[in-house]
């Protein structure tokens, strides 16, 4: 029922805190992705001096085209990936502690379980955007080794037969993007929301019975930090099962 001048100006103050320390946080990110991404560049370039010329022949130009167009995903997606996957997981430490400190064992029991779940959704995003890499890269494959015979089909290849192949493989390749594009959506935005609603159905009972203003208060802030790691946990774990896939081939 009173204004704290006190207590107003400590909040602006934290407020203001977050531009030096969001900056440095930025240009430590930057560094960090500048130097892993020269080392990786390096172990790339050492083991490409290294491949057996017989194994590039047998590849084919198009299935060495796409590998190498892949190339550039490994050091992209697991820097992204690896980042935020880190900074999630602190996250999600700390809003357990909160979580905890402020509704009890509850929380936190449905917060550990959640987790178990999205990595089961992010299992079954990692095989849905497998086999679209696969069909993506036998496109490309094919695409290159057509591109390079193509006088060949036009005088020996009917009309008719030229592009068969081209449209079956388009419609596979749309139907496992489909079946990636909802794995992923249910990764992306199903598991944060999600946990939205789990987490007010927690608390809310606790609220009811007349909880302490300022334990509902670290309540919601742990809901809502857990959330945000969340979101920037399904986004890492999505960037790094690309970069996964990109480093296999």
């Amino acid at each position: 029922g009173r204004l704290d001048r006190g207590w107003l100006l400590g909040w602006v103050l934290l407020l203001l805190s977050l531009i030096p320390f969001r900056l440095a946080v930025s240009w430590m990110q930057g560094l960090l992705a500048v130097t892993a991404g020269a080392s990786l560049r390096r172990r790339l370039l050492q083991g490409a001096l290294r491949v057996d010329p017989q194994q590039i022949r047998s590849m084919g130009a198009g299935r060495f085209f796409g590998v190498i167009a892949e190339g550039g995903a490994v050091e992209a997606l697991a820097l992204s990936g690896g980042l935020a996957a880190i900074l999630s997981l602190l996250e999600l430490s700390i809003a357990a502690i909160v979580l905890w400190a402020s509704a009890g064992w509850l929380p936190v029991m449905l917060l550990t379980v959640w987790l178990t779940a999205a990595g089961a959704v992010a299992l079954r995003y990692l095989v849905r955007r497998q086999s679209w890499t696969d069909r993506r890269l036998l496109m490309a494959e094919r695409l290159v080794e057509q591109m390079i015979g193509h006088r060949t089909r036009l005088t020996q290849q009917p009309a008719a037969e030229r592009h068969r192949r081209e449209d079956d493989d388009l419609e596979r390749y749309l139907d496992a993007g489909a079946a990636m594009d909802r794995w992923e959506l249910r990764l992306l935005a199903v598991v944060p929301r999600g946990w939205m609603a789990l987490a007010m159905g927690a608390i809310a009972p606790a609220a009811v019975a007349g909880m302490e203003p300022g334990a509902l208060a670290a309540a919601i802030g742990g809901m809502l930090l857990s959330y945000r790691a969340l979101r920037r946990l399904t986004a890492g774990l999505a960037d790094l099962a690309g970069a996964g896939i990109a480093g296999r081939l």
